[in-house]
């Protein structure tokens, strides 16, 4: 859950750096202030500069030109990779052994701590918590940038609970987004992104009444969803119909369900096959949930 320490030395020395060079292009500083004396100062005020730095981007860009000596290309290209930060309030909703997840109102990321775990600084007791933050790319993972803004609000059961199904809904949806990379595929696979949270839906009753005013959006957004969709309600169909037979102790059939109806019994997985070979009805067997008692 943190950098190793050769990792978290580069991170602070050129995150720091570029702090650093906002503190000193506002005149925040003195001229010939350091990193060391820089983190060394108070955390209100490093938190002014650091928001001196995101508040203008391109002062990541005019950093990378003052450095002396110039920076090498590694060293470059991960700077540049800060401008694609994440500035928002989250909730950290789960420590892994991984990383910790952050979640807003979009997604879930996949954070590690820079010389620290997430988890030294908000134990698990404490979750979910409501933190500013910001996120960085850093070397194929997101990390937080070294301050954490938190608030002491408790939340009800009733509020834990709509942010534990928010962030089901997210983890189905689009997964946990772990670096830059995938945070840029998620967004530009839209497909993907409607399929998962469709299956999500999809999982249960309960969801598909609540959510099928939503269901209809992503079918007409993505048509050939429909195929997901037969499938989907064929799965969901199949296991309930599957615990009432065996409530009725049925055994030794294989059966095919298309969304809530029984298409075809046979003793057999092959004769079942068969028989949806030559069976014709509205709808695909290839969208049949196929299962056996």
């Amino acid at each position: 859950m943190q950098l190793p320490p050769a990792e978290a030395n580069e991170f602070v020395r050129l995150h720091g750096g570029a702090i650093l060079y906002a503190a000193l292009a506002a005149g925040d500083v003195p001229p010939g202030t350091t990193v060391t004396q820089l983190m060394a100062m108070e955390m209100q005020d490093k938190i002014i500069f650091r928001n001196r730095l995101y508040e203008t981007p391109r002062l990541f860009q005019q950093y990378l030109d003052a450095m002396n000596p110039a920076p090498t290309a590694e060293e470059r290209a991960i700077v540049e990779g800060f401008r694609n930060f994440v500035k928002d309030r989250f909730f950290i909703m789960k420590l892994y052994k991984k990383y910790a997840v952050f979640m807003n109102e979009e997604a879930l990321y996949g954070v590690h701590g820079i010389t620290q775990p997430v988890a030294d600084l908000v134990p698990d007791y404490a979750l979910p918590a409501m933190v500013e933050a910001v996120l960085l790319p850093y070397r194929g993972k997101y990390v937080y940038d070294g301050f954490l803004v938190g608030t002491n609000l408790y939340f009800g059961s009733s509020i834990r609970g709509n942010m534990n199904e928010t962030f089901k809904s997210l983890k189905a949806r689009r997964g946990i987004i772990e670096s830059a990379a995938d945070h840029e595929q998620t967004a530009a696979d839209g497909y993907a992104e409607a399929e998962r949270e469709m299956r999500h839906i999809l999982n249960s009753h309960r969801r598909w009444e609540e959510e099928e005013d939503r269901l209809d959006e992503l079918l007409d957004r993505y048509p050939k969803l429909a195929d997901v969709f037969d499938s989907a309600v064929s799965r969901l169909g199949a296991r309930a119909i599957k615990k009432r037979l065996k409530n009725l102790q049925v055994t030794g059939r294989h059966f095919a369900v298309f969304h809530d109806s029984v298409v075809a019994v046979a003793p057999s997985r092959g004769e079942l096959d068969q028989q949806l070979q030559a069976l014709s009805f509205i709808g695909q067997a290839a969208h049949c949930a196929i299962f056996k008692v």
